[in-house]
């Protein structure tokens, strides 16, 4: 779209578009912009950032996404306290085989988040962390996650603001020829011929704000989404571990999520009574 608008409002003022189509300029902006992301990027780095863009690009994360897990937080924790641990053992050995986490294919589908979920189970089935270990080694973790997130965002922060200067580089190229072409081609030829130069500094410029930036701005709030699925996890584990009921924890992890996918309390105690496990009394208890 934003394509399209800049070469409508070119057009409408009586200008050719065409003479912005120089695909050579394109070429030398893109490839050398490619190459230094590739020389300054490590693969991991890559194959995360491009999963994540073309993730936060064709799927966001909903309402419905945080009920299935708070869900599956709920049914996890009420299947410990009546089974004690070997009940969920089946669970966090093989979720994808499990009774719990089949039942929440959305969940299934984020593998991460699922990682994380059967990682910190698995430890509580140790029974030798409290809360205090288990809430520092949570934050050790997340920390890492969000500095491995930081540098895929960032390194495609650093191609947009690179690709400007690109789009120099390939006009100065341009000019250089124009240059050399003094005295030997008429005026209106060799005005046409600075146009076309100067198109590398207009397509350096388009590609980081236009493109870039908006992209790189898609991925970090994608990486946000990510981390904010572990602390929810988190605050549902140590509530729990505080010793509050499976009711109350989920409300805790409820109230950590943002304004436009927090579902609201009456859609969780209808969620959790539907679950089953004796939800119900803790609601009522909690809205007295």
């Amino acid at each position: 779209m934003t394509l399209v608008l800049i070469v409508y409002g070119y057009a409408h003022g009586g200008a050719d578009p065409a003479i912005l189509w120089q695909p050579f300029e394109v070429l030398v902006i893109l490839g050398c912009g490619v190459c230094a992301f590739v020389v300054g990027t490590n693969l991991a780095t890559m194959k995360l950032l491009g999963k994540t863009l073309v993730a936060g690009m064709f799927k966001s994360t909903k309402k419905a996404d945080y009920l299935e897990l708070i869900s599956c937080m709920y049914e996890l924790l009420i299947k410990m306290k009546k089974e004690g641990i070997k009940g969920i053992e089946a669970e966090i050995e093989d979720p994808a085989n499990g009774k719990v986490f089949t039942k929440y294919p959305k969940l299934m589908k984020d593998t991460a988040t699922v990682t994380f979920i059967v990682d910190y189970f698995r430890m509580l089935t140790t029974g030798k962390l409290d809360s205090h270990e288990l809430e520092h080694l949570i934050d050790t973790e997340m920390r890492a996650n969000s500095k491995e997130n930081n540098a895929a965002a960032t390194a495609l922060a650093k191609l947009g603001d690179g690709l400007p200067a690109f789009g120099i580089v390939a006009a100065v190229t341009g000019v250089v020829q124009v240059m050399s072409s003094v005295g030997q081609v008429s005026n209106a030829e060799l005005g046409l011929m600075i146009g076309r130069a100067l198109v590398g500094t207009f397509v350096g410029i388009l590609l980081a704000y236009g493109f870039a930036a908006p992209l790189s701005s898609i991925v970090e709030a994608k990486f946000a989404e990510g981390i904010k699925k572990q602390e929810c996890v988190k605050t549902i584990l140590l509530a729990s571990l505080h010793g509050y009921s499976a009711m109350v924890a989920v409300e805790f992890g409820r109230k950590v999520l943002f304004n436009a996918v927090r579902p609201k309390f009456d859609e969780l105690e209808s969620l959790m009574k539907d679950a089953g496990g004796g939800g119900g009394n803790n609601v009522v208890a909690m809205k007295k």
